[in-house]
């Protein structure tokens, strides 16, 4: 199992995740979604965060 909460990550003066909570149980696939370019950015961040 893989539990984050309330999460923050800072890129300088710019918080790119403000206060996420993820959980994910053995097993579970899961998709992070973005339409726009912020978005993209937010998962990429969330990934690295977990990493």
């Amino acid at each position: 199992m893989l539990k984050l909460e309330d999460v923050h990550t800072y890129h300088g003066p710019i918080e790119a995740l403000k206060g996420i909570d993820i959980e994910l149980n053995h097993g579970e696939i899961v998709c992070l979604r973005g339409l726009t370019k912020e978005e993209l950015k937010e998962k990429k961040t969330s990934l690295e965060e977990v990493s």
